[in-house]
């Protein structure tokens, strides 16, 4: 019993690992508006301006990204899963994506 109380204990800290944001990609991802493949699930990208940037394959899952500007934003395999996008600017940009629980009130998509 001891031995499977501590393999289930070992398999949620992987599992919460592996979903957890990453503040080192955060921050790439407003220095250099490049951030493809990285961790950004749940973060606040509330009205942030991320024109023209390459997330391309990253894991947005949760994040609140409404207001943000992503006009030209290269988001092809992106995981935005329950992602917050009322109000955003999607003028532009490439999105090859699947839409599951995404708001979208009041987005720019021309």
């Amino acid at each position: 019993m001891k031995h499977l109380t501590l393999l289930i204990a070992f398999l949620m800290t992987i599992g919460s690992q592996v979903n957890a944001f990453d503040p080192a990609d955060l921050q790439r991802l407003m220095d250099t508006k490049k951030c493809s493949r990285c961790s950004l699930t749940d973060t606040n990208l509330y009205r942030a301006d991320l024109e023209g940037a390459n997330m391309a394959g990253a894991n947005m899952e949760g994040a609140n990204m409404a207001g943000a500007n992503l006009a030209g934003a290269y988001l092809r395999g992106a995981n935005l899963v329950g992602t917050h996008l009322s109000g955003s600017n999607l003028e532009g940009a490439l999105i090859y994506v699947v839409l599951i629980y995404v708001v979208l009130i009041y987005v720019v998509l021309s």
